[in-house]
């Protein structure tokens, strides 16, 4: 794996190698991460807890988050939900916006902004899912809350882990969602779908995104991605 591209003025959010360029070397993330558990999602949202505190870093290399844009960042928080097939492996819930709204067409985790009545992260989160694609609170276990993470797009998102029911139904309000998308656990966590894109023009850029076919994942939401499949193969 070559080395991570260097431009004047990108920062360098981690201690070492950023983790997506560890993990694309894992002989074995494919197997560790097709035994994907509740147990294990458990371990990594306490792995990333311990490591990050309160604020994920931007995996990324791009310019850094300015101090204005944290201080009047809207305060969001979206589900990372995992349900089980009919073989009883997890596979992820994913949205496409529908079109005629901000970010139209983009692949992200249900979730929005937090409303005046929400009281946690957990809150807000569940409550989008129902709005988006009709999921019930009691429908979702939730495994615990990432530390935020904040976007250029200026959000300070808290994402929300939850396994669901496998008999859940989901019902899309048209409105908002395009289409519901699944993906096995194994092919979200494959390191070969995770690629760099680098734009050599200023303002320097290098951001990773995840590629299936027609199917693309960028933003915030390969970034929690990224983070989550990180703690989930941590360096030996």
């Amino acid at each position: 794996m070559p080395s991570a591209p260097q431009y004047p003025g990108m920062t360098r959010p981690f201690a070492t190698e950023p983790p997506i360029w560890r993990i694309a070397r894992a002989p074995n993330v494919l197997s560790q991460v097709g035994d994907l558990t509740a147990d294990s999602l458990r371990q990594a949202v306490k792995i990333l807890t311990d490591t990050h505190g309160a604020i994920l870093a931007n995996p990324h290399h791009e310019p850094q988050i300015s101090f204005d844009l944290h201080a009047r960042a809207r305060v969001a928080a979206v589900l990372i939900g995992f349900m089980p097939d009919a073989q009883g492996q997890l596979q992820l819930l994913l949205t496409e916006r529908q079109a005629g709204l901000r970010f139209a067409g983009h692949i992200a985790f249900p979730g929005g902004h937090r409303d005046a009545e929400d009281d946690s992260p957990t809150t807000t989160a569940l409550r989008e899912a129902q709005e988006e694609v009709g999921l019930r609170a009691e429908q979702a276990n939730i495994i615990g809350v990432l530390p935020a993470y904040f976007s250029h797009a200026g959000h300070c998102i808290t994402a929300v882990l939850a396994e669901l029911a496998p008999d859940t139904v989901l019902s899309i309000n048209t409105d908002e969602v395009a289409r519901v998308v699944h993906v096995q656990s194994a092919e979200i966590f494959n390191p070969q779908a995770y690629r760099l894109r680098v734009r050599a023009r200023k303002p320097y850029r290098a951001n990773f995104h995840w590629q299936s076919g027609d199917l693309r994942i960028g933003g915030p939401t390969v970034s929690l991605l990224i983070h989550l499949f990180d703690a989930l193969n941590p360096p030996a």
